[in-house]
């Protein structure tokens, strides 16, 4: 017998969503057709649990889960707890009271990564058959921009003729002093000729005053289409977050033909293959040393890109995801979930 399932995007904010709100519509998207024997009912962002009454929710762009059905949980990141130093006092109280809230309240949690996995059970003592990893998986329809479409938004940004880009929100746990470091180091073999951009939600204004300070262009929170054409026309990706715990920013880049450049321990660093460069975090020559190698080695970087759209096309698919959770919802639903008539 099917349940009825609410998909809980209420979450996200659909005007500016952030990479986990992106993976969450992806695979609230694929769910119903992986399985049609369940009566999917969508909680929309911003609005109210509507419906009637629902026997299991999926929250799939994470939240804290209330009172009421039984919910499935996605965690999206735990970095406050690999990375602590890297959190202000407020802020990592803040995060480990909602991440224990999550773990206790929840029937089972959803990782995206197995970063997120391996630390909900070494932290938070979650048992491994509590914990369902779901890959991550880029945004449906985003692939490669067009040349005149990446063309407008250089001339939009003023930017130079190359670019690598940098894309998240803006703030110091991602680590963004050691890129700027690194990349005023690696200027001097580059020329005058190629820009940093970085874009995403702005966090930290002072942070932005630094970008600036660097050297660097700041364009930003860019939308999907323009988002597209900043990476489709990059030399590279470079995301130097540490234990990072979603990977589609990874993903979006590889969907666009731009090589990423990962933290090693990140998400990142489980779907890249052969697509990109792993970096340990904290090496600073290691990132300027990347940064030369693909900015000068065009035919490696190509490659790098070709098959970062091969894997993209193969292995990293909103279906697939859809399927692995349906079938872990029939398990559950041999084992019992309760029907609550919550709503």
């Amino acid at each position: 017998m099917g349940l009825r399932i609410a998909l809980d995007l209420r979450g996200i904010d659909p005007e500016r969503p952030r990479g986990p709100a992106r993976w969450a519509r992806s695979l609230a998207a694929a769910l119903p057709a992986a399985g049609p024997e369940h009566d999917w009912v969508t909680w929309e962002p911003g609005g109210r649990s509507r419906g009637g009454a629902v026997d299991l929710v999926l929250a799939l762009a994470g939240g804290r889960p209330g009172y009421g059905p039984p919910a499935w949980t996605a965690v999206h990141d735990l970095g406050h707890l690999l990375a602590r130093r890297r959190f202000g006092p407020a802020e990592w109280a803040r995060r480990s009271w909602t991440a224990a809230w999550t773990a206790r309240q929840s029937q089972r949690l959803l990782a995206p990564s197995r970063v997120v996995a391996q630390a909900l059970n070494t932290y938070l003592r979650v048992p491994a058959e509590r914990i369902t990893w779901l890959p991550s998986v880029p945004p449906a329809g985003f692939q490669r921009a067009r040349r005149p479409e990446v063309e407008d938004l250089r001339q939009e940004h003023r930017l130079k003729p190359r670019w690598f880009a940098a894309v998240g929100t803006l703030s110091r746990r991602r680590n963004l002093p050691l890129l700027l470091a690194a990349w005023d180091r690696a200027q001097r073999g580059l020329g005058p000729g190629v820009d940093l951009v970085v874009a995403g939600h702005q966090a930290d204004p002072a942070l932005t005053a630094e970008v600036l300070a660097g050297g660097a262009r700041w364009v930003g929170y860019l939308p999907d289409d323009q988002l597209r054409a900043l990476l489709s026309g990059a030399i590279a990706a470079l995301d130097p977050t540490p234990h990072a715990g979603n990977s589609i920013g990874v993903l979006e880049a590889m969907a666009c033909g731009a090589p990423p450049v990962v933290a090693a321990g990140s998400a990142g660093g489980e779907v890249i293959g052969n697509a990109g460069v792993l970096v340990e975090a904290g090496d600073l020559e290691s990132w300027a040393a990347a940064i030369l190698y693909l900015a000068r080695e065009t035919g490696e970087r190509n490659r790098m890109a070709a098959r970062g759209l091969q894997a993209i096309s193969a292995e990293f698919r909103a279906e697939g995801a859809a399927r692995r959770l349906v079938r872990e919802l029939r398990a559950g639903a041999r084992e019992g979930i309760p029907a609550s008539g919550g709503g």
